[in-house]
């Protein structure tokens, strides 16, 4: 079934795999710098995984940083046309302002395929979701905040021995091996 839902060679699939933190001084916001600065770099780890043939890129879109990285995949579309934007959508994220709603709907407007996934009952909802892109990905872009719940999404893809790509954040890999 999950084939069916994604219908896309495994071989070719990017999924990204981050969350917002749990931690206040971490927590995403798109108009500080360093937050800006992350997302520069996602771009860059996106740009790096099409120059290595990955063509189909896979996120759920829960939260807002999840929200600028799928609006960081379309951009790349317009240089990279070849490439897909696949969408796995819960609920619209919370606390959302009405203009960061109008770019959520551009999103799922534009993406080349939204898959709308019912179970979205919090951090279990996240935890399946998660391995459902895993379960149809070869590569990993993430980084950790020390959020739970990626963490164990990604044990699980390293032991499927996925490559796993984490986004630099000030210079440094920030990751709990």
């Amino acid at each position: 079934m999950l084939k069916e839902l994604f219908n896309e060679n495994i071989v070719d699939n990017c999924c990204i795999i981050v969350s917002d933190s749990p931690k206040t001084k971490y927590v995403f916001d798109e108009n500080l710098l360093v937050c800006i600065n992350i997302l520069g770099n996602i771009k860059d780890d996106l740009e790096d995984a099409i120059n290595d043939d990955y063509v189909n890129f896979l996120i759920c879109v829960d939260t807002l940083f999840e929200l600028n990285i799928a609006e960081r995949i379309l951009e790349l579309k317009q240089k990279y046309p070849h490439i897909k934007l696949i969408c796995l959508l819960g609920n619209c994220p919370r606390n959302l302002t009405k203009s960061q709603i109008l770019r959520y709907q551009k999103v799922k407007k534009d993406a080349d395929k939204c898959i709308f996934f019912e179970r979205d009952d919090g951090a279990e909802g996240k935890e399946i979701k998660y391995k459902l892109l895993i379960d149809n990905s070869s590569k990993v872009i993430t980084f950790e905040w020390g959020d739970y719940i990626v963490y164990k999404s990604l044990m699980y893809a390293k032991r499927k021995r996925l490559h796993i790509k984490y986004v630099k954040l000030n210079n440094d890999n920030i990751c709990i091996f």
